[in-house]
């Protein structure tokens, strides 16, 4: 798993990405980890293994963007310790004399930093003397990730609650494979249980219905109906 992480994190302490992206590289993650661990996802669902069961049971205590978190604080710290004809350091503390666009602007990685900061309760006003002591860095890091999967694990278990309490509560459409409750109608018809179990274009096209005297087949019973021979199957 170290080398999957090792090639998936790659330069991931300059990223600068988007709740969606990092929703899709968190579902590689667990899917990796259930492939190690043998737990195929219907498995998941019918014994209803979370995401952070799923990781304790691996010997993970963060999650994936905890990880990309501790590494892009470890980096910043690595900039600051640099010195000031170093381009990094430069281009961090640089700024360019342009206004930036009325609309939405995009995510910078200064921006994505200071979202990590307040993550981790650390001082924006006091991290660059922080950063000065490598080892005392890296425990205010490490401390800081303790928190944030505190917090995320907290809102997993609430978001969860809820979800369980408006299941039992209100009409859910349960699928009868594999167990699984959906809120919404749209979510029950995309499961992968139902799109199995409905026939496919081909079969619904197919000639079901054929005449006994000429062999001709047909795929509607109107039309056998209306057929000339008036016989069929």
């Amino acid at each position: 798993m170290s080398v999957v992480l090792g090639v998936l994190l790659y330069g991931s302490e300059t990223w600068a990405i988007k709740s969606r992206t990092m929703h899709k590289l968190e579902a590689f993650h667990n899917r990796c980890m259930r492939c190690i661990l043998g737990i195929t996802s219907e498995q998941q669902i019918q014994e209803r293994i979370t995401t952070v069961q799923l990781r304790r049971r691996f010997g993970l205590h963060c999650s994936l963007e905890g990880i990309i978190l501790k590494r892009r604080l470890r980096w910043l710290g690595h900039v600051a310790r640099m010195s000031e004809e170093r381009i990094p350091k430069q281009l961090l503390f640089g700024w360019l004399p342009k206004t930036r666009p009325t609309h939405g602007p995009r995510l910078r990685w200064r921006d994505k930093v200071r979202q990590d900061l307040r993550n981790c309760q650390i001082a924006e006003g006091a991290w660059y003397q922080l950063a000065q002591e490598r080892d005392h860095w890296r425990t205010q890091c490490q401390d800081g990730i303790q928190v944030f999967t505190t917090k995320q694990e907290k809102r997993h278990q609430e978001r969860h609650a809820l979800r369980h309490h408006l299941l039992t509560t209100t009409n859910s459409h349960l699928c009868q494979t594999c167990g699984r409750s959906f809120l919404s109608s749209a979510g029950y018809k995309n499961h992968r249980c139902v799109k199995q179990a409905r026939p496919t274009a081909l079969e619904r096209n197919a000639f079901h219905y054929s005449c006994l005297q000429c062999q001709r087949k047909f795929r509607r019973p109107q039309d056998l109906s209306r057929h000339k021979c008036g016989l069929g199957t």
